[in-house]
């Protein structure tokens, strides 16, 4: 081959190595605006959400979700129970043994009970009364022929402390006795007899929704 083509070979090989090399120059320039684009982005949405936040529309939309989580749980527990459960209390830490008569902590756990059913102002309230499986003695067979008194008075109790201790209107209440047919532990243990023997406070729809 002549002297001449190897030049001219010599320069192709020079400049298809140039380009070679000034193509991935700008392929790596490319990549690098990319992500510099993408980082631009997530900035941008930092940004906003920051704006999202400043300007309360954060707290609101919250505020929107649990109210929709709330009464969407509500409407759930009325299908399915009748109404939402607000509390459980074990009638050992409301009365005393095997009476209707509350002790001065039950009276203190029902006050602060009495809060939590102020937000639920439109609602009425049923008021569930639950036993072990011991029969009643004879000694207060004459007060409690069977379990089913004995749940009866203690949800009535509840009721009338909530009526008479925070003006809660009569009307709002229904009293509802179980006795020992629903319990939740066993009963031939005393720790599962302790959390049979309890009362279920429950939201039931207002007045005006009630079928």
């Amino acid at each position: 081959m002549k002297p001449r083509s190897y030049g001219v070979l010599l320069l192709c090989g020079l400049l298809v190595s140039g380009c070679a090399t000034q193509r991935a120059l700008v392929e790596q320039q490319a990549a690098h605006i990319a992500q510099l684009q993408d980082s631009l982005a997530v900035l941008r949405d930092s940004l906003a959400f920051y704006d999202y936040i400043d300007s309360g529309r954060y707290d609101q939309d919250m505020r929107s979700l649990r109210e929709t989580v709330d009464r969407l749980r509500y409407e759930l527990a009325v299908c399915r129970d009748g109404g939402l459960r607000v509390a459980v209390e074990l009638a050992d830490d409301l009365f005393a043994p095997a009476s209707a008569t509350l002790t001065d902590r039950g009276r203190r756990r029902l006050d602060a009970l009495a809060e939590r059913l102020a937000r639920f102002p439109e609602h009425r309230f049923r008021i569930e009364g639950y036993t072990d499986n011991v029969p009643i003695g004879d000694r207060l067979k004459e007060r409690f022929p069977s379990n089913w008194e004995l749940a009866a008075a203690r949800a009535a109790t509840v009721a009338r402390y909530f009526i008479e201790a925070h003006g809660l209107d009569p009307e709002r209440f229904e009293v509802v006795s179980y006795g020992p047919t629903r319990p939740i532990g066993p009963n031939d243990t005393p720790e599962g007899r302790r959390l049979n023997r309890r009362v279920v406070i429950r939201a039931l729809p207002p007045l005006e929704e009630a079928p």
